[in-house]
């Protein structure tokens, strides 16, 4: 895992350095995760879920309720993940309830 995660590791600080960047950069970032799965494998890595709250506290919440559907399907398996819990936790917080209902529907 060592090179593998180091490469994961720096692809998620470039990411988080954009985000903070604002603007296009920012943009840009959206849009990568967008791609489908990436939300979801960020969400579940050690750096990589601090680059998606990130980006969930630099967008505004309909664009956060867009972002925060790479998680559908997820949601059991990220609650028990020690990194996407903390996602699912910004998730909750920046979205609406009606936009989190999806969270509640998965929950057994």
């Amino acid at each position: 895992c060592a090179d593998a995660c180091a490469e994961e590791d720096e692809f998620a600080i470039a990411l988080t350095t954009q985000i903070n960047t604002g603007g296009q950069a920012l943009e840009d970032v959206v849009g990568l995760l967008h791609s489908p799965g990436l939300l979801r494998r960020l969400s579940f890595e050690r750096v990589g879920c601090r680059t998606v709250q990130a980006a969930f506290d630099s967008v505004d919440g309909d664009v956060a309720a867009e972002l925060a559907l790479g998680l559908s399907g997820s949601v059991v398996e990220a609650t028990y993940s020690r990194h996407a819990n903390y996602v699912l936790q910004q998730i909750i917080k920046v979205l609406s309830p009606q936009q989190a209902q999806f969270i509640v529907e998965e929950i057994p």
